[in-house]
């Protein structure tokens, strides 16, 4: 199931979340912070790549099982992509969590 922006920021999917109603303002500020301190930008930078480099293999084979998962879905006839792509287009609610999720 999909998760908001709260969530991933908890979880550090993402670094920083902007509210909804200061969203615009609240990013122009954020950009002019790190052109104003270039050290803690170039930090910042540093520590995303080791952070990177750090859980490569992890992120790899999460790629890897995600792309394996895809592919069958969109090439596999019996798959049910199609009606799922659908559901998503048209803003159908999804009623449950899909197995392949729970699983995980």
């Amino acid at each position: 199931m999909p998760i908001g922006s709260k969530e991933a920021k908890k979880i550090n999917m993402v670094d920083i979340v902007f509210e909804d109603k200061s969203y615009k303002e609240d990013l122009k500020n954020f950009t002019k912070s790190l052109t104003k301190d270039l050290d803690w930008f170039y930090d910042f930078c540093e520590k995303k790549e080791e952070y990177l480099d750090e859980n490569s293999e992890y992120i790899n084979s999460c790629k890897e099982k995600e792309l394996k998962l895809m592919y069958k879905q969109f090439w596999d006839k019996d798959s049910n992509f199609h009606i799922l792509r659908q559901k998503f287009v048209y803003k159908k609610k999804v009623l449950e969590t899909p197995k392949r999720l729970k699983e995980i």
